[in-house]
């Protein structure tokens, strides 16, 4: 806490009420320590962490994180489920040890189930992913579409990484 400088004031339990690494890295925050705009017209970040964005999809042929690539069809193991995606948005958030590790959807609107894809959990550090970006397709992700009028269907896809392979949407 000290060390990366995080705001306690922003944690729902002092640090001293958490019986394990885990309760904490999973920790809740307070209600206004991420105040979210009511307007329907905005979009949120998911999750705190590093943040990457590619404005148009179609003007790339792949998708370069540190100096490799993967594609769309490798990461939903579908081409068809790609099609509808490939003129899209893509914003990429790696969390690191020190974030909260909760996520958001970034919209209001309806959920399709979520759909799993078995893999291992391979770190993705910048050291690991700068040897092998496949990882984020390797690794065990699950996916769920979200439907909103305003802007159509979003996908969020979840990565497991070495220690943190568990995702739960509430």
């Amino acid at each position: 806490i000290k060390k990366f400088e995080l705001n306690e004031d922003e944690f729902l339990k002092k640090p001293s009420e958490y019986k394990t690494f885990n309760e904490f890295f999973s920790r809740q925050l307070t209600n206004n320590a991420r105040p979210i705009d009511p307007n329907e017209g905005s979009v949120i970040f998911p999750a705190d962490g590093r943040h990457t964005g590619i404005q148009n999809l179609s003007k790339i042929e792949s998708i370069f994180v540190k100096g490799q690539q993967f594609d769309l069809p490798a990461l939903f193991e579908s081409d068809e489920l790609s099609r509808p995606y490939r003129e899209g948005s893509m914003v990429i958030s790696r969390l690191c040890p020190v974030d909260y590790h909760r996520f958001h959807f970034p919209i209001s609107g309806n959920l399709s189930p979520n759909k799993k894809i078995d893999g291992v959990y391979y770190s993705v550090n910048p050291f690991a992913l700068r040897k092998k970006v496949e990882i984020f397709c390797l690794n065990k992700r699950e996916y769920t579409i979200l439907s909103n009028s305003l802007f159509g269907d979003l996908v969020l896809a979840e990565v497991g990484a070495t220690m943190v392979g568990s995702i739960v949407q509430s």
